[in-house]
Parts: C-alpha cells; sequence; structure tokens
C-alpha cells in the first residue's frame, strides 16, 4: 500500500524501457499508486480516467509517503502535465468528504478534477441521454488547445468498482457492472473523436484468492477489459 522514495526511484527506472502506452495490469489495489509512476512517462499535456470505488485522494499519512490512497492527489500536485482528472465510481459521501479535505487546501486541485459518483453513474450509464451529459460534464472541464485539440487519455481502472460477481478485490467493492465501465469509455472515445488513448492500467486482484473458481471469474473480466481496450489501440 505504500512506497518510499527509494522505491519510487527504482521502479520509475525499471519501468522506463516500456513507456506509459499500452495495457498493464498491476496486480492488487495495493499497488494502485504505480499508475503515478506511469503518469510520469508522459511527456504531453493529457487526462487521466479514474475508475475506483475509492478517491484515492487521501492526504498522505506517513510523511509524504506514496500510498494507494493518495496517489491521484500527489500527481495532481506534481505532474505538470497532468490537466484533467475524471474520477468515477466512489460513493457521493466519500466523493463529498474529498472534496472539503481538498478546499481546505485551496481550489487548484479541485477545479482539475470532474467527480461522477457511483450513485450519478450508475443512473444515467444505461440511458442514452444520461451516459451524453456524464461525457458532457468530461468534456467541459477537458483543458485542451481547443475543442479540435483535445488532451489525449490515459485510463486507469481498479476493479473494485465492480460488483464482487465480476471479482471479487480485497477491498470495499462498488455495485458497477464492468460492462458499463466499458460502455461509458466507449461512449467518451466517441463523443470525442479526435481524442487519442495513451495507455491503459488495471489493478484489482485479490492477493488472497485461492480458489479457482474466484480466480476463473478474475481472469474473465481481466480478459473483457483486456479485449475491449485492444480494439481501441486498433482504431487509434
Amino acid at each position: 500500500c505504500y512506497c518510499d522514495s527509494l522505491a519510487e526511484e527504482e521502479i520509475g527506472k525499471r519501468i522506463v524501457p516500456f513507456g506509459p502506452e499500452g495495457l498493464h495490469f498491476l496486480d492488487s489495489g495495493n499497488y494502485h499508486y504505480l499508475t503515478k509512476l506511469w503518469l510520469e512517462l508522459v511527456k504531453v499535456p493529457f487526462e487521466l480516467l479514474v475508475f475506483d470505488h475509492h478517491t484515492d485522494m487521501q492526504r498522505p499519512a506517513f510523511g509524504g509517503i506514496l500510498s494507494c490512497g493518495g496517489w491521484i492527489r500527489e500527481a495532481l500536485e506534481t505532474n505538470e502535465n497532468l490537466k484533467h482528472v475524471i474520477l468515477v465510481g466512489p460513493p457521493e459521501t466519500a466523493m463529498e468528504e474529498t472534496k472539503r479535505e481538498l478546499l481546505e487546501d485551496g481550489e487548484e486541485l479541485i477545479r482539475k478534477v470532474t467527480w461522477i459518483s457511483e450513485e450519478e453513474f450508475l443512473q444515467n450509464v444505461e440511458k442514452p441521454d444520461g451516459i451524453k451529459k456524464l461525457c458532457g460534464q468530461c468534456k467541459e472541464n477537458d483543458l485542451g488547445a481547443d475543442e479540435k485539440d483535445p488532451l489525449p487519455l490515459y485510463i486507469s481502472i481498479d476493479k473494485d468498482i465492480l460488483s464482487e460477481s465480476e471479482g471479487k478485490t480485497n477491498w470495499d467493492q462498488g455495485n458497477v457492472a464492468s460492462n458499463q465501465v466499458l460502455h461509458f469509455i466507449d461512449a467518451y472515445m466517441q463523443q470525442t473523436p479526435d481524442k487519442t488513448l495513451i495507455g491503459v492500467d488495471v489493478c484489482g486482484e485479490d492477493p488472497e484468492a485461492d480458489s479457482e473458481e474466484v480466480q476463473a471469474v478474475c481472469r474473465e473480466t481481466s480478459e473483457k477489459i483486456s479485449s475491449f481496450v485492444m480494439t481501441l489501440f486498433k482504431a487509434d
């Protein structure tokens, strides 16, 4: 769950040869902070779309050490190329609490975030007008040079946004279906046809899952996400 500065530096060196492009599986949600390190390899202004049951914007608990619970906040504070974050999936109560904490440090960070709670997402994602509305909220904060030049996109998916029927994680989980996540990504990309996809990462495996049945469900969800992402890269 934590990564000190020495480990952060070493991991950063090891991933440089791979670059941020492509699809990365990061293991359990304990390592979601690795997304911050992949993002540091992006050398142009970009936006980040995160699906997660948690906000991952907590203040550092131990002297500024990078954590799975605060990596988005740290990325916003330190990565000059990260212009916009779309956060989808935390409960409304968790989002409101995080907003209050961010506002204590000023409005700069909170202005860079589009917030879509689990409740709002589930109410709208299956409706044509609803998903259009959700995508519209995201596009309003896309800080590209102009409408003809949208920011390139990096996507990070934590499986704890999904219901346990699609794979058990080692964190408390939401009630979203993987098809709804993929449908939203597809709709957002289609509404911004000139938007390019930089890379995607996925975490949320359960490190203690020893049941073949549980592992099979988890693999099936991973394969579904992988197949979908590959079609995006081919289209791009």
